[in-house]
């Protein structure tokens, strides 16, 4: 019977090891977006990408095997001695540089950005540059109220 205090090692070569954690890492990640897409029909997105027909039961068996899966994806990678990467992007800063996109998508609705897809009716124009300032505006809004609850 072997000792359990034997330390793991892993028999595997380092490009073969750089393999196993990017493949389960990528599990990971799609078990985080299958999260992603249960957790979409609670919000109110504007535009929600999933019609929410997970049903009670299927709901429940996700949630409760989802963590079991992370466990083993874990386990997987302690038993080939592969230590965990930790993570290396704060989510404050992914937040923030979210914020800036969204704040130059809505800036590309200007009608001058839209001369391309024809032209722009003059009645337009107006309504199009208050919907951009408007939601420029609280988008700067909030990135600014995070900027000062940070500090």
């Amino acid at each position: 019977m072997e000792s359990s205090s034997k330390p793991n090692v892993s028999i595997l070569n380092p490009h073969q090891r750089s393999h196993l954690l990017t493949g389960l890492q990528h599990v990971d990640r799609l078990l985080a977006d299958i999260e992603q897409i249960l957790a979409a029909g609670a919000t109110d997105c504007a535009f929600p990408r999933y019609v929410p027909d997970v049903g009670g039961r299927e709901r429940e068996l996700l949630t409760s095997t989802i963590p079991t899966i992370r466990r083993y994806l874990i386990s997987a990678l302690e038993r080939q001695g592969i230590p965990r990467p930790q993570p290396r992007i704060s989510s404050t800063h992914a937040v923030r540089t979210n914020l800036e996109y969204a704040e130059m998508a809505v800036e590309e609705l200007r009608p001058r950005h839209m001369k391309g897809y024809g032209a722009v009716p003059e009645a337009a124009a107006p309504q199009l540059e208050r919907m951009v300032d408007e939601l420029q505006n609280l988008l700067r809004n909030l990135y600014s109220q995070l900027e000062r609850k940070r500090r």
